[in-house]
């Protein structure tokens, strides 16, 4: 059960964090001596995860529900339009996920894989704080720029390329401000989660008492993780997970 524990904070804060929830599993199930072929303890990690976006943007989901239900309502249309461009960002999202589903079960416990995705998330994230720093002024959220962010939420499906990292990223670069690109990237990651689960969803998932436990460590680190964030992308240091990022990449492909 402690493994087990282990493997929930380790998807609670690295899912949110832009340094690849699926990479870091993959390399803590390497070092505690754990496969999970089934997947069924993945997918109950990740819906603690998801539980953790749920009630951190309780107010901002119901807003963009309520903005959805009251279509008449003027004054709910910058919501409404947030609402859209989720559900724009999602199509090349879904697109790409199921063209690169069966390659990458074939392939997702490689470690050289996760390792050099890692290289790329801080590559990426070292890329994104240099063209944001250059930029004078910040835009709003259109529909192009929504589906470049779910260009990167796609690519992302790889191990070890963090999908926190590779949307707010992408949102950076195309000049969204901080919090907005936050925001987008964690409430994005809802329909991304739900998706990958029913999809991997198979009748025999079991909720046992030590799953259960992961999946409330999973909801107690994602919490922390978002907060966390949140806190620290306002202020500018977004970028200096890559310098983790970067470590552990190039000790995944040369060490282990």
């Amino acid at each position: 059960m402690l493994k087990i524990a282990l493997l929930g904070i380790v998807q609670g804060l690295t899912e949110f964090l832009p340094i690849s929830s699926s990479g870091h599993l993959v390399i803590a199930e390497h070092l505690l001596g754990l496969s999970f072929t089934d997947l069924s303890l993945e997918l109950i990690l990740h819906l603690g995860t998801l539980l953790a976006v749920f009630v951190y943007f309780r107010k901002q989901i119901w807003t963009l529900i309520d903005a959805l239900i009251n279509l008449k309502d003027k004054e709910k249309h910058t919501n409404r339009l947030f609402s859209f461009y989720v559900i724009a960002a999602m199509i090349p999202t879904g697109i790409i996920g199921l063209a690169l589903r069966e390659t990458l079960k074939a392939n997702k416990n490689e470690l050289n894989l996760v390792g050099t995705a890692l290289i790329f998330t801080a590559l990426l994230l070292f890329t994104s704080n240099i063209i944001q720093k250059k930029q004078k002024t910040t835009k709003p959220l259109n529909l192009f720029s929504s589906l470049l962010i779910g260009i990167g939420q796609g690519i992302a499906v790889i191990p070890g390329l963090s999908r926190s990292g590779s949307t707010i990223a992408t949102a950076l670069m195309t000049g969204i401000s901080k919090k907005q690109a936050a925001e987008f990237s964690f409430i994005l990651s809802i329909p991304a989660i739900l998706a990958a689960t029913v999809l991997e969803l198979d009748t025999s998932i079991m909720f046992t008492p030590s799953y259960l436990v992961g999946m409330l460590c999973s909801f107690v680190a994602g919490m922390f993780a978002i907060h966390f964030l949140m806190k620290l992308i306002t202020k500018g240091g977004f970028h200096l997970f890559g310098y983790y990022c970067l470590f552990v990449g190039f000790y995944v492909v040369n060490f282990m």
